[in-house]
């Protein structure tokens, strides 16, 4: 069984160099057995204030892998074109009106191998950030909108549990 979770705040790094260098959460190891869940409810606001232009640096191009999948991908992975990490992680859907929410994390390395290895829980690497990337996918539209939410306006209930954790077969 897979699931999955992960805390500490530092201001996301503005450029993909930035992104690269910046220093992985120096936390401990959090250790948990609540499954996946997919929890019907109903999506919390995104501010259109909050809208931001196109990025090249929130798309998926190559590498991509499915972490969890529960019926679609819950929690994925990818690099995007300059070759930096991103993480996905699914957090609210309507198949009655095409789209899907995600939480969109640009990651290093290091950060990465501390997630699939259960050093570090989803939610400490989500609590890691000030703001935090929502993309909202359109699938008819095979378009998206992306979002800088301020982690303090996240709804405590579209976060991983902080007790989960990623159970990846041979890590």
């Amino acid at each position: 069984m897979r699931s999955f979770v992960v805390g500490a705040r530092r201001q996301l790094p503005g450029t993909v160099d930035e992104l690269v260098k910046s220093p992985p959460f120096q936390g401990g190891v959090l250790v948990g057995s609540t499954p996946p869940s997919v929890i019907r409810r109903k999506m919390f606001k995104l501010n259109k204030e909050n809208l931001v232009e196109y990025d090249s640096r929130f798309i998926i191009e190559t590498d991509y892998e499915d972490l969890v999948y529960y019926d679609h991908p819950i929690l994925f992975t990818g690099k995007n074109v300059h070759g930096v990490r991103i993480v996905e992680c699914t957090i609210d859907e309507s198949i009655e009106e095409g789209w899907e929410t995600h939480f969109c994390l640009i990651v290093d390395d290091t950060f990465y191998d501390d997630l699939i290895k259960d050093k570090i829980t989803l939610r400490k690497l989500i609590e890691g950030y000030n703001i935090i990337y929502i993309k909202k996918c359109f699938w008819e539209a095979e378009l998206f909108e992306i979002y800088a939410t301020p982690f303090d306006d996240i709804p405590d209930e579209y976060l991983p549990t902080k007790d989960s954790y990623i159970d990846i077969e041979g890590n």
